[in-house]
């Protein structure tokens, strides 16, 4: 239910207009006879089961509901309700794994694919959507997210080879990681959240860095990385507001390759902007969320791989 909303008719008599949403599409519907009853049974964000008629309506779709029963959380599968990634989880294994062999250090890869394949972070990491309603809002969405942004940041570092490759890929690898301690009801839930469970889901890089800190050796100076993932060169990112050189290296690079990626994929409310477009967003911001020589590396990069001039 992403959708609730208590209306009048013009005869005076009350109906709730509501918006019906599962992995296969949205379709509005109206609730006109029970209001009361029914309209107590639920709220915007729960998973319902429906009864009810299919009609078009001025040219389009739309339901008009007869009963409804709220489901509990737990009792259903996400999978109903969220799509799927467009590769196949067995082409994006591939694919990590091809990555996770860019780190060269034998016992820093042997860690990450401990990370990556112990469960039940690895269900978790393949299964879960990467954000809440933005870029790759879908189920195995942060596995194909984390595939993307580790391919870039490969292609950055042979533009950067003064850089620390197998720590920098061993990060982009893991930096939403700590995505797998969110709790699903947070990550899953169907409308929008509260401030205070934005406020939870941010902690994400909090969450990952605990995780790595655990383990110990050189994944705690992984987690540094991957706990300054979502701080802006400006200061205004999270959890510490660090700034410029505040920041790891591999974080900022990190960051302006997230947010590359972000731009360019489709999301629910928008279409993917175009390579060109996301390069004037990514100029735009250089100096305020971006780390300027980051962003010129990046930009580089991006347009040697599509071909685009200067």
């Amino acid at each position: 239910m992403v959708r609730k909303d208590r209306q009048q008719a013009k005869n005076g008599s009350p109906y709730l207009s509501i918006e019906l949403r599962d992995r296969t599409g949205s379709i509005p519907a109206r609730i006109f006879r029970d209001v009361d009853v029914i309209g107590s049974r639920f709220d915007r964000g729960d998973a319902v089961e429906v009864r009810g008629r299919v009609e078009r309506f001025r040219g389009s779709l739309s339901a008009e509901v007869t009963a409804l029963r709220r489901i509990e959380p737990g009792a259903f599968d996400p999978a109903e309700f969220l799509p799927s990634a467009y590769r196949s989880t067995d082409e994006l294994n591939g694919f990590l794994e091809h990555l996770s062999r860019e780190v060269y250090d034998p016992a820093l890869r042997a860690v990450v694919e401990r990370v990556l394949d112990t469960e039940p972070v690895a269900s978790e990491f393949r299964r879960a959507p990467c954000t809440r309603g933005g870029h790759h809002a879908y189920l195995g969405g942060l596995l194909e997210h984390t595939v993307a942004v580790g391919t870039l940041v490969g292609e950055v570092c042979q533009l950067h080879p003064k850089l620390d490759s197998d720590l920098l890929m061993a990060a982009a690898l893991l930096h939403d990681v700590g995505k797998v301690a969110i709790p699903k009801d947070l990550i899953n839930k169907p409308g929008p959240l509260s401030d205070q469970e934005w406020t939870a889901v941010r902690t994400h890089t909090v969450e990952g860095q605990r995780m790595l800190e655990k383990i110990g050796g050189l994944m705690s100076e992984i987690g540094r990385v991957v706990r300054s993932c979502h701080e802006r060169f400006d200061g205004g990112g999270y959890p510490d507001g660090l700034a410029a050189g505040a920041i790891p290296v591999e974080s900022r690079i990190i960051f302006a390759c997230d947010a590359f990626n972000a731009m360019t994929t489709d999301r629910p409310y928008r279409s993917a902007v175009s390579i060109e477009a996301a390069i004037v967003e990514l100029e735009d911001n250089a100096g305020t969320q971006f780390d300027p020589e980051v962003v010129e590396v990046l930009i580089a990069q991006v347009r040697d791989r599509y071909g685009i001039a200067a």
